[in-house]
């Protein structure tokens, strides 16, 4: 379903809706374009609503829309004080009891409806959905594809409670469904952020005016048609960020499809280079934070591109000023702007793996497939150490991985042949990463703005040290907690209790944007009801005792985008292999902000908490209990 709802001054919806079309029509989609009367308020429900009926199980479904965008501050009671909403062709017919627009929990709702018949669905967004485009004005040349207007605050809230109804109906009637704070099977391609602005302008590449964002998707795609759904976006935002930085494209759930599939590419989410305007100088935001160290070196490629060994420049670290760091080229190529650095060689180890063997069996082999792991240096030693993140112990060809605190990782030992070594680097870096994570302090702080992350459990709040239950399911929040200043965007992490990093804030992967004084929930689902996260523990670790688990937020004043952070943990023998090259990302930290002029600041808060699995092993009480003192 392609949409162009070309009203006020846009020019370029009408010519988005055919470049999209003709391209879903190569790819061989039926494609059913509403435009003109045809995409009204009614016109667009109705055609949303014959696409769930008409989709069957294994369908590719695509659902575009180009047009303005807006929002509504209401202060009805019970009803959330911002909504926001796409404007059918119709909207200027609005009344006092009669709200045009369709809001974007409406949206959500039928996209619901719509993964529950095939998971391969793609929502494709070119326009705003926040008033602030009022106050910036536009580059020259470029309009902006949002709407500020007094909207009826009473028939806005009316839309709402009937998308809340129809969200609370789906609930009830899949109780089981994994959505937590944003739908977990559709890819959603958004042209910029909650808080920004979409952009049209006419492009002399297609003769026409063409929202920046469709315009620079549709090249992607084109170029390159096998690439994930991550590396396009990164094409796509370099290219529109390059014509206005008021404006920067995301792209929201399983963004590792190829596109228009299902199939899965673990792809490398490299740093962007970022090149002072000044001094030419070349730099790396976020240094501390990814672990980098001076002598680190990296490979360069352009936005959406893997870097060819044989060719590719290749940078060094000279030294790290703040949270930035220096870059210098090793063969005295310049660094084109724009380019990305992938992780290449590491200069030093802050933990430690030791490998030990209770029969006699050979530990080199285990110690040479762990060498080289970013940050890790391996050895075949008895005596532990206080960095040791990990140990392997041997007996008769099987190993078994322990934690920091000496609990075993697996239920049964696993075979010591190259596959099982793989898959023990890959855990080892998993646990890596977890425990550097941990590490952040929170005593240096350089974001200005008061903030804070609430984490409660029933109608307690939990604090470091607590014992928690499988069955309890956690509040979290963010905060802007300043009376005014800048916005704030939030990130929150789950470091499980087996390596799994998990990042909560999928519906805004760069951030969860924070007015001054707004506070956020996580996995709100549209219409308000708040359903709590919900633990899992791995089927493969061991049942048998209680292990820490922590929740690590990262505020900072601009977008930053940590999905490729996430970890997949120790999993069942024989599960999808963990992707070394984005293992790569974390390295030997998470810090992807600086405290440079142009580079982001920070501040990290946590809270580690003890997760019990339950069953005849549990000795804790129920409730938000403190764990005993050690």
């Amino acid at each position: 379903m392609v949409v162009a709802s070309q009203t006020g001054a846009l020019t370029g919806c009408h010519n988005d809706a055919e470049l999209v079309a003709d391209l879903l029509v190569e790819r061989g989609f039926d494609v059913e374009a509403l435009r003109e009367a045809k995409a009204s308020r009614a016109g667009i429900l109705g055609a949303y609503e014959d696409l769930v009926r008409a989709t069957e199980p294994g369908d590719t479904v695509v659902v575009f829309y180009a047009g303005h965008g807006s929002r509504s501050i209401t202060p009805t009671p019970g009803v959330p004080r911002e909504l926001r909403f796409i404007l059918p062709t119709d909207v200027a017919q609005t009344g006092t009891d009669d709200f045009r627009g369709i809001l974007a929990e409406e949206l959500s709702a039928l996209q619901w409806r719509l993964t529950l018949r095939t998971p391969n669905v793609t929502t494709i967004l070119d326009c705003c959905f926040s008033a602030r485009m009022s106050r910036e004005a536009a580059p020259e040349g470029m309009r902006v594809r949002g709407w500020d207007a007094s909207w009826p605050a009473a028939a806005v809230a009316h839309r709402w409670a009937s998308a809340a109804a129809e969200f609370r109906r789906l609930r009830e009637e899949n109780p089981e469904s994994d959505w937590f704070d944003a739908n977990p099977h559709a890819v959603r391609l958004v042209a910029c952020g909650s808080h920004q602005r979409a952009h049209e302008d006419y492009s002399y590449e297609l003769g026409r005016s063409h929202g920046l964002f469709t315009a620079a998707l549709n090249a992607a795609l084109r170029t390159a048609p096998r690439i994930t759904w991550q590396a396009a976006m990164d094409r796509v935002r370099h290219q529109v960020l390059a014509m206005t930085p008021l404006q920067r494209p995301e792209v929201e759930g399983p963004a590792h499809r190829i596109p228009f599939t299902l199939e899965v590419r673990d792809t490398e989410q490299p740093h962007p280079v970022r090149t002072d305007a000044t001094t030419g100088q070349a730099w790396l935001d976020g240094a501390r934070l990814h672990g980098i160290r001076p002598g680190d070196q990296f490979l360069l490629s352009r936005a959406g591109q893997s870097p060819d060994v044989s060719v590719a420049p290749v940078v060094r670290v000279t030294h790290l000023v703040s949270s930035a760091a220096l870059l210098d080229s090793v063969d005295g190529r310049p660094v084109p702007d724009g380019s990305m650095a992938h992780p290449w060689r590491s200069a030093a180890a802050d933990l430690g793996v030791r490998v030990t063997t209770t029969d006699g069996t050979a530990t080199e082999p285990v110690v040479v497939g762990l060498a080289g792991l970013p940050g890790i240096g391996v050895r075949s030693d008895a005596a532990r150490r206080p960095t040791d993140v990990a140990t392997v112990t041997l007996a008769e060809a099987t190993y078994m991985l322990h934690d920091t605190m000496g609990l075993p990782l697996y239920r049964t030992r696993r075979a010591l042949d190259p596959g099982g070594v793989a898959e023990l680097r890959g855990h080892v870096q998993d646990l890596a990463a977890s425990l550097r994570l941990r590490s952040l302090g929170t005593d240096a702080d350089e974001l200005p703005a008061p903030v804070d992350f609430a984490v409660s459990a029933g109608a307690d709040r939990v604090t470091d040290g607590a014992v928690l239950h499988l069955t309890d399911r956690l509040r979290v929040s963010v905060a802007h907690a300043g009376p005014g200043g800048e916005t704030v965007h939030a990130n929150v992490l789950d470091l499980g209790v087996a390596g799994r990093i998990t990042v909560l804030n999928q519906a805004e992967p760069a951030g969860i944007t924070l007015d001054p004084g707004e506070r956020r929930v996580l996995g709100e689902e549209p219409g308000g009801h708040d359903p709590g996260m919900t633990f899992l523990w791995p089927a493969a670790v061991p049942a048998d005792t209680a292990r820490y688990e922590t929740l690590v937020a990262v505020f900072s004043d601009l977008p930053q985008d940590l999905r490729g952070l996430t970890r997949a943990g120790v999993r069942t023998h024989g599960g999808p292999p963990v992707s070394d090259a984005l293992a790569r990302l974390i390295r030997t930290g998470l810090r992807e902000i600086g405290g440079r002029l142009g580079s982001a600041r920070y501040a990290i808060r946590r809270v580690t908490f003890l997760l019990c699995p339950g069953g005849p092993t549990c000795s804790h009480p129920t409730g938000n209990q403190a764990a005993p003192r050690r």
